[in-house]
């Protein structure tokens, strides 16, 4: 047994505190609620008190404890009742649960946690006494203790009217769940818990399917918003949404953050006290979400909970759902047991959804087959992530590597890689190396790793999601156990395991949206311990192959010559189309090729009588038998492998290739096996490496004799034939061919006018922030300091405050009052009623001292019909950038600055806007008539009017014309003027109103929409 505190009532003028979230019922509530349930007044028998334990009562089985008692205290709860299932939990958790099939960076604790630990990581309903007395590193003050005082008497006043509420809403939950646009009350929903006033594209559809009691497969990816399809379900209905979760650390972040939002939300897993069950089990009305991991969702005492939780339970949602499938990537059997819970009647009609962001076909017919999800709709989303940059690097050592990539910083946070970093390592030695090397120069990192303790590692997570640390470097199972949106960079040391594991890494980069790197050091020995490690392991044969079907996608990452990203997406989704442009802010392929003279149709090279050689070799004198390094020796003309060559047959083909290195020979294996002519298998005479024998597509190339193999030209493939020209054979470089074609019409459709041909534009006057760059970079210093000292405040990470986002909107709009607030998106109702105040003395504070206006409304100072259209076409991030050049007239360079992005970013975003017909200011971007015209003169001339690739028109200008920003912007130009062949007249055109799409003359039309009627501008 074991006692809740009694709850009397708050001080009042207290403000609740973020450690305890308050229930916020989203259905008005009578303003004379019904009296609460009678108590029974019948004194307990008396126990002795409990011991104590860094918080915790445990009492023994002689009689509940006296401490704190009063007559009439209802909240004496029987644990062995409430489960019915036998002794307390802690007796019977380590039986059920295997260790192994959990991740060993969070197994469960079999000692109590550290005291120092308890405040940050239980609610503070898991305190041992009505004010914390007890606990000497408990010392909150009055106002977190009313907090929870007020919660305790909400809960106890509420239940009955919660209970008739979620009958009521029934009826709503049909209705809403037939309307295909979202509900007002849902808006409201959204509004009041994220701080969100629409939402994004297929989340209601999700929101809806949950609402209807569907079960459903969600494939989104990362930062998408995959939280708020499976959280809002419970907050619209006052329901309870059981989430199953991975990871303890993944489900401690979450938890909190919903707290920090006035969510109320509890984990339960092995470490959790018979209270906070109990908890669950006596207010499930109260609770808005709870996690649990597999095994305890599995296990008998979870299940109980789940049955007597049951008409409460609105969803069950199993977020990294990959993990069900052996053909994933972090498969675990304990999640492939979820699907016993829809063996029990009370649970089986409770709705399922399964969220991922990294899921192949195979893997999403798994999982549903495997979870037993009915009838499941599928919802999925790209899985491109724009804002993500793709760069790889050959390994060399720590220093050379890593160093040249940190910035200097004078403030406290020292050397940095340019914001919070994760370094993924793929051994604890290298983690233990590079974190020392990093310290020593001046790094504020921490190492994660399984040869830690649990508070060790519990230390450096908080460390760096509270930002005290700006890089950890951790092994990999660190990645799905982070929950921080403003991860700036993701770097791997060492080869990825395989390509779905690197796209989950990666993912954990900008999760908010903000641009982020992804950079990856790898060697060639990285790809061969990997597989090595896995054909020695002892699992089907088909699984082995599903990996290095998934290792031979990451190696094709690792080593094209063309996009990168084209290559990760393409595993995902077969049906991505292959770029015919690079594109900036992309990878680092795109970027040489912007830069250099190749382009997206890559160059190929014939090796088809050096393929002839290494194929004879390997079917017909090794027969498959043995890896690729013998077979090389041999047509190198070894004298290891010479005795192998006895027939004629044989002793031609011996030492045939010695005019090319080792390492040339190497290299065509290599991407003779990535293009499908090679297969490796496991041989089971041999506990590490693997044998490689002849594809179907070999052997029918065989049987063909063609004279032509053309595959990607490697830059080791070129020299070696460039420098040892020896060879029998002519190996020629050639361009891949392109049907492909957009030609210009021959004649203009429109003209384009420039921002200073509308005096409308031109006369306006330049935005005060754009004026005063430094003060609006000041101001941002201080929100962001005034964030972190109430994040140590209050124990809790930044982001939890507000999201940088937040921070933004903040030094833009430069609200002053509460009303102020409406302009600012993606700040929920407890979050303004906590913190808001704060950020709002800051705001005005500053912009008295250095005379700033306030209260700043938006783009009030641009053309309605402008900003109508800016909203309707363009996106968000392009958006900000185009109002910024438009309001600013400033170089690309200062509006990279002001919005810290590239400069290749901001001709990107402006040639997006420029193809869409919005008038911009040539001259600070480079560009005049004079240029457009020459680039269409050089295009008519020599390209046949040609404009699908960029390399090509470069090659045809005069030489250092100009960069490829500049003839990115040219283009567009052009094609906004001329438009395509076949193509409507002119397409751009149609998009636009009237008056951006008019000849230039003094007075055009203008349309409103919203009348249908034709108006007069003054441009």
């Amino acid at each position: 047994m074991y006692q809740l505190p009694d709850t009397p009532p708050p001080r009042e003028n207290t403000p609740p505190m973020p450690q305890m979230a308050v229930p916020r019922p989203h259905v008005e509530l009578s303003p004379t609620p019904p009296p609460p349930p009678e108590l029974d007044d019948t004194p307990p028998p008396i126990r002795p008190a409990p011991d104590m334990i860094d918080g915790f009562e445990f009492f023994d089985d002689e009689g509940p404890s006296n401490r704190n008692r009063n007559a009439a205290d209802d909240d004496l709860v029987d644990i062995d009742d409430l489960f019915n299932c036998g002794p307390f939990f802690g007796e019977t958790v380590d039986e059920q649960i295997r260790e192994e099939d959990y991740d060993s960076f969070d197994d469960f604790v079999k000692d109590p946690p550290p005291k120092d630990s308890l405040k940050r990581h239980l609610p503070s309903s898991s305190t041992s006494s009505d004010d914390g007395s007890d606990d000497p590193d408990y010392d909150d003050g009055g106002e977190n203790q009313a907090a929870r005082k007020s919660a305790r008497k909400m809960r106890k006043t509420s239940q009955a009217m919660r209970q008739r509420q979620c009958m009521v809403d029934e009826a709503m939950r049909i209705r809403w769940s037939q309307m295909a646009k979202p509900p007002p009350e849902a808006l409201k929903c959204l509004f009041d818990n994220y701080g969100h006033r629409k939402f994004r594209d297929k989340q209601w559809d999700v929101i809806r399917s949950a609402l209807a009691r569907d079960d459903q497969f969600v494939l989104m990816s990362t930062g998408y918003g995959k939280s708020v399809c499976y959280q809002l379900p419970a907050l619209l209905l006052n329901g309870m949404t059981v989430v199953i979760s991975p990871l303890i650390s993944l489900m401690n972040d979450q938890v909190e953050t919903l707290n920090a939002k006035g969510i109320e939300a509890m984990k339960l897993d092995g470490d959790s006290s018979l209270k906070e069950w109990g908890e669950v089990l006596k207010y499930p009305d109260c609770f808005r979400f709870v996690y649990m991991s597999p095994e305890m969702a599995t296990s008998q005492k979870g299940i109980q909970l789940l049955k007597q939780c049951q008409k409460y339970i609105v969803l069950l949602a199993v977020d990294e759902a990959h993990c069900v499938s052996q053909w994933g990537h972090d498969f675990r059997s304990s999640y492939r047991n979820l699907s016993s819970l829809r063996n029990h009647d009370e649970l089986n009609q409770i709705p399922m959804i399964a969220l991922t962001a990294t899921a192949t076909m195979r893997v999403r017919l798994d999982v549903i087959k495997n979870l037993k999800l009915k009838l499941p709709k599928l919802v999925t989303t790209s899985f491109d992530r724009p804002n993500l940059y793709i760069s790889v690097h050959p390994m060399k050592d720590i220093a050379s590597d890593l160093l040249p990539l940190l910035k200097e910083n004078g403030n406290a946070l020292g050397r940095h890689f340019g914001g919070p970093t994760i370094i993924y390592c793929q051994t604890k030695q290298t983690t233990d190396d590079l974190n020392t090397v990093l310290q020593r120069n001046g790094v504020l990192s921490a190492k994660y790793h399984a040869g830690l303790n649990k508070c060790q590692r519990e230390k450096a997570h908080q460390d760096f999601v509270r930002d005290k640390i700006t890089t950890i470097v951790a092994t990999v199972a660190f990645g799905m156990g982070i929950d921080k949106p403003d991860v700036r960079n993701v770097i791997h040391y060492g080869c990825p395991k395989d390509i779905e594991s690197y796209y989950q890494e990666m993912g954990r980069a900008g999760r908010d949206g903000a641009p982020s790197v992804c950079r990856v050091f790898w060697a060639p020995k990285d790809i061969v311990m990997n597989k090595n490690r896995m054909m020695s392991s002892k699992v089907a044969e088909d699984i082995i192959a599903n990996y290095v079907s998934m290792l031979k996608q990451l190696e094709l990452v690792l080593t094209t010559s063309t996009c990168r990203r084209y290559q990760l997406l393409k595993h995902f989704d077969p049906s991505v189309q292959k770029p015919t442009d690079s594109k900036p802010d992309c990878c680092d392929r795109c970027t040489i090729l912007m830069n250099g003279s190749g382009d997206m149709q890559s160059s190929k090279i014939n090796v088809a009588t050096e393929a002839k050689w290494l194929f004879d070799v390997v079917g017909q004198i090794y027969r498959g038998k043995t890896g690729i390094g013998k077979p090389i020796e041999f047509i190198r003309g070894s004298t290891k492998e010479e005795w192998r060559a006895k027939s004629t047959f044989e002793k031609r083909l011996f030492g045939i290739g010695k005019a090319l290195s080792e390492k040339w020979w190497k290299t065509l294996a290599s991407s003779l096996r990535l293009a499908g002519y090679f297969n490796e298998v496991r041989n089971p005479n041999l506990r590490f490496g693997s044998c490689i024998e002849l594809t179907a597509t070999a052997s029918e190339w065989m049987i063909k004799s063609p004279s032509l193999l053309n595959i990607e030209a490697n830059p080791i493939l070129i020299q070696g034939k460039t420098e040892k020209n020896q060879t029998r054979s002519a190996t020629n470089v050639v361009r891949q061919a392109t049907d492909e074609k957009r030609i210009l019409n021959a004649s203009k459709q429109c003209d384009y006018i420039s921002a200073a041909e509308c005096p409308l534009l031109n006369d306006m006057k330049p935005k005060e922030d754009l004026q005063h760059p430094e003060k609006i970079k000041k101001l941002r210093e201080k929100l962001t300091e005034l964030r972190s000292e109430m994040a140590s405040m209050y124990e809790m990470a930044p982001f939890q405050i507000v999201s940088n986002t937040v921070i933004e909107a903040f030094v833009n709009y430069r609200p002053t009052s509460i009303g102020g607030l409406d302009v600012i998106d993606g700040m929920s109702m407890a979050q303004k009623e906590r913190y808001a105040h704060r950020f709002i003395d800051c705001v005005a504070k500053f912009a008295k001292e250095n005379q700033m206006t306030t209260n700043v409304t938006g783009n009030e100072e641009m053309p309605e019909m402008l900003v109508r259209r800016m909203e309707m076409d363009l996106t968000p991030a392009v958006q900000k950038v185009y109002a910024a050049h438009v309001m600013s007239k400033a170089e690309p360079k200062m509006l990279a600055q002001m919005k810290s992005i590239s400069e290749s970013t901001v001709y990107t975003y402006l040639t997006t806007a420029v193809e869409k017909g919005f008038p911009v200011f040539l001259e600070p971007l480079g560009v005049d008539r004079q240029l457009v015209e020459q680039v269409l003169t050089a295009i008519r001339a020599k390209l046949g009017s040609n404009v699908i690739r960029l390399a090509p028109i470069m090659d045809a200008l005069p030489k250092d014309l100009m960069d490829y920003n500049r003839l990115k912007l040219c283009r567009a130009i052009l094609i906004y003027e001329y438009g395509y062949e076949s193509d409507e007249p002119s397409v751009s055109r149609n998009s636009m109103p009237d008056w951006m799409a008019t000849t230039t003359t003094s007075s055009v039309e203008c349309r409103d929409e919203r009348k249908n009627t034709k108006s007069k501008i003054k441009l």
